[in-house]
């Protein structure tokens, strides 16, 4: 029996947008060889709306002069419609004004072509960082006002009526899927081992 392929990486596509097929090529194999699998290429601009209309996306890598609809104009509509969405401009304008424009705009990076990738995936990860962090915050926020976990069957082997017990709960569904190591403590016979096991059952994650 062989190996189970890994899940991709990230949880939703790296949208590359630019006119230049070679661009988004050259930028999926770069991403790839440094273990960003999940892309996704669009190189008519008049696409992206309904890319993300129709799907989650991680990031936006997205380039500014392209015929049809502009970067500056995918910028303004993606901070309007999905403010929690990271914008990394890659773009060949080498002007500063340019460059403030976008920040100001909201993006989150500005970045030179031709590109190295050596500056480029620093501030793709941290991008994919910041996802990662507004998802969990946003678990969090919403595990607090519910009364009871979403998935009660993993945490059957934990019999308890305690209103502090279904909090924690509630909270391991939220951290679950974090890629974050969770640090258990407690004395012997607290039920950290139950607790664990319903923390690895809930991320999905294959292994011990």
């Amino acid at each position: 029996m062989g190996k189970k392929a890994p899940p991709p990486y990230p949880p939703h596509p790296v949208l590359l947008v630019d006119d230049e097929l070679h661009t988004l090529a050259s930028f999926d194999i770069a991403l790839r060889s440094h273990g960003i699998s999940n892309t996704l290429r669009c190189q008519d601009s008049r696409k992206v709306t309904s890319i993300l209309d129709n799907q989650p996306v991680e990031i936006i890598l997205l380039d500014l002069m392209m015929p049809h609809v502009s970067g500056h104009d995918i910028l303004t509509h993606v901070r309007q419609r999905f403010p929690e969405l990271p914008v990394i401009i890659v773009t060949g304008v080498n002007e500063v004004e340019t460059a403030v424009r976008c920040i100001q705009e909201g993006a989150f990076d500005y970045v030179l072509k031709p590109v190295e990738i050596e500056r480029l995936l620093p501030s793709i990860r941290r991008a994919l960082e910041v996802r990662r962090l507004r998802r969990e915050n946003s678990r969090l926020a919403s595990s607090f006002f519910d009364k009871d976990p979403a998935h009660p069957e993993v945490f059957s082997g934990i019999i308890t009526g305690n209103d502090t017990m279904k909090s924690m709960f509630r909270y391991c569904e939220a951290v679950a899927e974090g890629r974050q190591p969770v640090l258990i403590t407690g004395e012997t016979g607290v039920g950290k081992e139950s607790i664990a096991r319903a923390i690895h059952d809930l991320s999905g994650r294959t292994g011990e």
